[in-house]
């Protein structure tokens, strides 16, 4: 978890003080300074390669799932429930044909 926000706002020397883990958001990132590429987000064990700063950044926000993802996931649902054997992930060609127009036709109907 992110530290205070008031440690968010330091810049450090990369020569000074380099980022551990504990420094890095829930993405495991950083944001690195360099005079030749400016700012970038990476991850906090990069090679500073010409990077010359780095500070913390902000944890970043839990996923929100859309209306297609609550389509998905409640097909998937459906789909166990009324057909076990076509929630099978290793499912022959036709199988797999009836499986996407079924999904097709589930997430239409659930997104209209």
């Amino acid at each position: 978890m992110t530290p205070d926000l008031g440690a968010l706002s330091e810049m450090y020397e990369v020569e000074t003080k380099k980022p551990e883990r504990k420094h890095a958001n829930n993405t495991r990132e950083v944001l690195w300074y360099g005079p030749t590429h400016g700012f970038w987000v990476g991850a906090w064990d990069l090679p500073s390669f010409s990077y010359t700063h780095w500070m913390m950044l902000p944890d970043a926000p839990e996923k929100i799932f859309t209306r297609q993802d609550k389509a998905e996931a409640e097909f998937k649902q459906w789909l166990q429930a009324t057909m076990p054997t076509l929630a099978r992930d290793d499912l022959d060609a036709s199988d797999a044909a009836l499986w996407h127009r079924l999904r097709d036709a589930f997430v239409q109907g659930a997104l209209s």
